[in-house]
């Protein structure tokens, strides 16, 4: 643009003084779709901002109404994160490890059966509660409630 600019007014040439309409209308163009495209970027900003504080939200009506929570990878066993709390009744760091893992053995159909439930949306309630156990410090059984929440990401 500078250089079609400077060209324009700085040349004595009768033909270079006339209006470049191709080049005008590739610089308009440019001009149209960068702005277009910052309007995108805005938008997404946005939406992500809203997520966050929506992901916020959630988090601390979570904890306030359980003792902690982790979030599975999208096998529905893999802890992906993990708050304090959850380490704590565990006994261990539990973001990376197997959510089967601590889990009983005759607990893990039911959980299995619960997450492919929730997953596949054929229940009516948006949250399913599962009552269960869970093998802690060792081999000590804790019973806990699973709240299973199926969250899915926009693609």
């Amino acid at each position: 643009l500078g250089v079609w600019v400077h060209d324009m007014v700085c040349s004595t040439n009768a033909f270079s003084q006339r209006l470049d309409l191709p080049s005008l209308a590739c610089v308009l163009t440019a001009v149209l779709m960068a702005v277009l495209h910052q309007l995108e970027l805005t938008a997404l900003y946005d939406t992500q901002r809203s997520l966050a504080v929506k992901s916020n939200a959630s988090v601390k009506l979570l904890s306030s109404v359980c003792d902690g929570a982790c979030w599975l990878a999208a096998d529905g066993l893999t802890i992906l994160e993990s708050d304090p709390h959850v380490d704590e009744i565990l006994g261990c760091k539990a973001a990376g490890s197997n959510f089967a893992g601590y889990l009983l053995e005759d607990e893990k159909e039911r959980f299995a059966t619960a997450t492919a439930a929730s997953q596949a949306r054929q229940t009516q309630e948006p949250v399913v509660l599962l009552p269960s156990a869970l093998r802690v410090e060792g081999c000590r059984a804790q019973q806990v409630d699973l709240f299973i929440e199926q969250l899915q990401l926009a693609s």
